[in-house]
């Protein structure tokens, strides 16, 4: 298997980790279990798509700094934080809190919003390593 496919390999089994915890999150029947998927499955899914995103973007010759892949870094850090916070259980009131059913959610809306931006890629742009050959 070439390192391409087993970092596309990688990035789906991220993406299923990822709506796993996201699931899980949304779904849980109790505190505990929305904070087991979000911290057990949804950031393991994270870092297998952020590493596997960077090794992709890197064998591509894509800047990281295109539109579309700081605007994906961003909106995914936002919503693995509002993952974090929804089920996050500092005391019985704060867990009440209506906010944090709206967090899993908004993250689901962002998570939708960054697959959007992989797919059109607004302002993609070569990087500029010695290491990567661009075509013209």
């Amino acid at each position: 298997m070439s390192v391409w496919m087993g970092l596309r390999l990688l990035k789906w089994i991220g993406l299923a980790l990822y709506g796993a915890g996201l699931v899980g999150a949304l779904t849980g029947e109790t505190p505990q279990a929305r904070a087991k998927a979000v911290h057990r499955w949804a950031t393991l899914g994270f870092v297998a798509l952020w590493v596997s995103g960077w090794g992709l973007a890197r064998l591509s010759g894509i800047s990281t700094g295109s539109t579309w892949i700081s605007a994906s870094m961003l909106l995914s850090l936002l919503a693995m934080q509002l993952l974090v916070w929804a089920t996050e259980q500092l005391s019985p009131e704060i867990a009440k809190a209506p906010g944090r059913k709206w967090a899993a959610r908004v993250a689901l809306v962002l998570s939708l919003v960054l697959t959007g931006l992989m797919v059109a890629r607004p302002g993609n742009r070569p990087a500029s390593s010695p290491y990567v050959e661009v075509a013209p």
